[in-house]
Formats: C-alpha cells, sequence, structure tokens
C-alpha cells in the first residue's frame, strides 16, 4: 500500500461494504480526515490538531446549543471512535467503569440517539 495509496480509498470502501452487508447495517461513511491519515501512514494528531478538536466540538455544542448529556454522549462516541471501539480502553480513557459506559451505551441506543456498534 505504500507505493499505491490511491488504492486505499477503494480497499476501504469495499471492506465497509462488505462488513455492513455482513452484519446487515448501513455503511458508514469514513471521513475524509481519516482518510486522509489512512493515505499518510496512519501519523497521529499533533497536540495542536488535538486542541483543534476539542475547540471544535465545543463550538459545535454552543452552535447547536447542546445540553451537558448532549455533549457527554458526543464525547464518549468520539471517544470510542479514536479507539476502534474497544469499551475497556475508552471507559479508561473516560474516567468512569466498563459497566458504567455499557449502561450509558444502552441508554443511548434505546433512546436512539446515536447508533451503537
Amino acid at each position: 500500500l505504500k507505493e499505491r495509496r490511491d488504492d486505499i480509498p477503494l480497499l476501504s470502501n469495499f471492506f465497509i461494504g462488505k462488513y455492513s452487508e455482513l452484519y446487515q447495517v448501513d455503511p458508514p461513511k469514513l471521513p475524509g480526515r481519516t482518510l486522509d491519515r489512512m493515505m499518510i501512514g496512519f501519523e497521529l494528531p499533533d497536540d495542536a490538531e488535538q486542541e483543534e478538536d476539542s475547540q471544535n466540538i465545543l463550538d459545535e455544542a454552543q452552535r447547536k446549543r447542546w445540553t451537558f448529556e448532549d455533549l457527554e454522549r458526543e464525547y464518549i462516541f468520539r471517544v470510542l471512535e479514536s479507539v476502534r471501539w474497544k469499551k475497556t480502553e475508552a471507559a479508561e480513557i473516560l474516567g468512569i467503569d466498563r459497566r458504567t459506559l455499557y449502561r450509558k451505551l444502552k441508554r443511548y441506543e434505546s433512546e436512539g440517539a446515536r447508533t451503537v456498534e
């Protein structure tokens, strides 16, 4: 893939489609930023980029007039996505018990607030 970086989006879409069909879910759309990272070798974001992400979520929360619960839910999902849905790892990052995370996810799913993997 180092020599054929143009194949990365094609392969990504293939596997997303394959597993979405297998698990009978709508295929998620890969954010452009994620695809960019895949194209440059999965480099980790620097501190400035992480700070920008933090500011973006706060700006979004203010713009959309989120409640604290909305902000908490979005943060939990972003952490889960960043660790590829490894719930134990996400719970550690969030500073909560794994069972607490599972309860929150179950509640979010029952509310239909966001699809839970």
